[in-house]
């Protein structure tokens, strides 16, 4: 086998097993009745990312969902990642940010568990699970990294839920004018054919990028993995366009800041 440059790290057969292994699990979960991915309804998410069930007894959890560590690790599933990866990606996302015509689409700054509460209302925040103070900060930075290059949005959409909602308004607070948009909300809540309508929506909203500028917007993993078949660590962007076909296309990925 070739020998790898130093510091790069390749992702093993056995890690993309368990992957495999964690969706069966979770699909098997869904269609036994569970909407959220839960196994019965009395089952929590922990603080630390630890899922127990109304026993007290452990149950699996997407490893790729906790901690941000491991999610930046394991980012490109089956590629490598070098330690030099995110600052030549940042560069690429700027320079595709200038050219225009594309929408950089985040997910939400980081937000710890895995779920939201049962209790869960889209209108009332303390229901939902939000950022901590962490993700705050990281929302912060994500506008940093904006002014500092004098990149302004045309526009800002965002998912009605409250953890989107906060990292884009803390992002872009002097810009202000964060728009609610329900084809960026998690699929968890929606039937088959809202979803189907939901993702329909965001490939016109990118084809229709403005030629001279960008748009930015909030969502969540789900909708990522939905939109391009691969989901982002939290405060991750990705700039997209719509290829010939109309389809979204990833052409650079801005890197957790």
């Amino acid at each position: 086998m070739p020998s790898l440059p130093v510091g790069v790290v390749m992702i093993d057969a056995s890690t993309l097993t368990k992957r495999r292994r964690w969706i069966d699990f979770r699909d098997g979960c869904r269609r036994a009745g569970s909407s959220d991915g839960r196994v019965g309804q009395n089952a929590r998410t922990w603080h630390d990312g630890s899922r127990h069930d109304s026993q007290g007894l452990s149950m699996p959890i997407d490893p790729f969902s906790t901690p941000a560590s491991i999610r930046r690790r394991l980012l490109l599933l089956g590629g490598l990642i070098s330690p030099w990866a995110g600052a030549s990606a940042a560069g690429g996302a700027e320079g595709r940010l200038r050219q225009g015509g594309v929408v950089i689409v985040f997910r939400h700054a980081q937000a710890p568990g895995v779920y939201d509460p049962p209790s869960f209302k889209l209108g009332d925040c303390s229901t939902q699970r939000n950022l901590d103070a962490e993700g705050r900060a990281q929302a912060r930075r994500i506008g940093a990294w904006f002014k500092q290059r004098g990149l302004q949005p045309t526009q800002m959409r965002s998912s009605p839920w409250c953890r989107c909602i906060d990292t884009a308004t803390l992002a872009f607070a002097d810009i202000g004018g964060v728009q609610p948009w329900a084809a960026l909300g998690s699929p968890r809540i929606g039937s088959d054919a809202e979803n189907a309508a939901a993702l329909q929506a965001l490939h016109r909203g990118i084809a229709d990028a403005p030629h001279s500028g960008f748009e930015v917007w909030v969502t969540h993993s789900f909708v990522l993995s939905a939109l391009v078949g691969s989901g982002a660590g939290s405060g991750e962007g990705l700039v997209m366009s719509a290829d010939a076909a109309g389809l979204p296309q990833v052409l650079a990925r801005l890197p957790p800041l």
